[in-house]
């Protein structure tokens, strides 16, 4: 630790920022794309079966926060933030689309529905956001801590189809405290 701290004051601090940024990039890019084995199958065989689309939906939720959170007029400086996760709303319009292209009616409406549902709570946060703080940082704080929820659900959204999957008995509070003893 000692020989990283003696390292890293040589650097300077901007030029270690960068580097962490790229690579928070890679990552980030990389993750929108992993659903692509997915889609392929849905492609290939004209049909999303069983798949769920909800983790696309939060996926889809969680990159529109953070490009409202990247703008300038809410946060300065964060043309990163706004060119990464514009790339990851874009793959996962795509993704949607393609869901909803070969989805049944049934599973149509109810991502449509969730769709309106999307786009009301956000232009819900924009406006409100944007009518009630009037300074950068304030708007900053606000949809900051919003986008971190929504990260955080993004991530929790792989449980939701653990759970779906898992033996009809077992319910989801059972299935958590299952996977909790496994971490440990």
């Amino acid at each position: 630790m000692v020989f990283i701290k003696l390292v890293c004051t040589d650097i300077e601090p901007s030029l270690l920022s960068r580097a962490d940024s790229n690579i928070n990039s890679a990552y980030l890019i990389c993750q929108a794309l992993c659903f692509r084995p997915t889609f392929f199958r849905i492609f290939k065989r004209k049909d999303v079966e069983e798949f769920s689309p909800n983790p696309y939906m939060a996926t889809l939720l969680n990159c529109a926060m953070w490009v409202f959170y990247g703008l300038p007029f809410v946060t300065p400086h964060s043309t990163l933030v706004i060119t990464i996760n514009g790339f990851g709303l874009c793959i996962e319009l795509a993704y949607i689309t393609a869901y909803l292209r070969f989805a049944n009616n049934k599973k149509r409406m109810r991502v449509i529905k969730w769709l309106a549902g999307e786009l009301c709570f956000f232009v819900l946060v924009v406006g409100l956001t944007l009518g009630f703080r009037h300074t950068p940082h304030d708007r900053s704080l606000v949809v900051g801590i919003l986008c971190v929820v929504f990260n955080i659900l993004m991530y929790a959204m792989p449980l939701d189809i653990m759970v779906m999957l898992s033996h009809p008995y077992i319910t989801g509070r059972i299935m958590c405290i299952f996977f909790l003893n496994l971490t440990n």
